[in-house]
């Protein structure tokens, strides 16, 4: 009796598996704490940019405040790059944004790294 009760705790953890493999990770977007966003600002210049988070609406605006970054950048591959390192220079530490901007095709999302308590700070 005492091996039969075993095989179905056994079983039973087995079958239920870890609940970080349950549910696929969405991949982030413009909206997405942490996510890095590169804005083509003209042919082969970018600049980086990290949302911070969301605002609440004003006058039915839609806001994110995002840090942008000083480099101007000639590639996505370069920005993709440059999101990776945690030392990158700070043009702006929370500038405010209309998601409204995002929807122009000049914006891509490159990087996504978990904000710090520091970086949750700046909002």
């Amino acid at each position: 009796m005492a091996r039969v009760r075993h095989c179905w705790l056994c079983l039973a953890l087995v079958s239920t598996g870890c609940s970080a493999d349950a549910v696929p990770e969405s991949e982030p977007t413009f909206r997405t704490p942490g996510a890095f966003l590169a804005a083509r600002i003209a042919p082969s210049e970018y600049t980086l940019s990290r949302t911070i988070g969301e605002l609440p609406p004003i006058a039915g605006q839609q806001l994110l405040v995002v840090t942008q970054y000083t480099p101007v950048l000639h590639s996505l591959a370069a920005a993709r790059e440059l999101a990776q390192d945690s030392t990158i220079p700070i043009r702006y530490q929370a500038l405010v944004v209309p998601l409204s901007e995002f929807s122009n095709g000049r914006w891509e999302v490159v990087w996504f790294r978990s904000l710090t308590e520091d970086e949750k700070d700046a909002l």
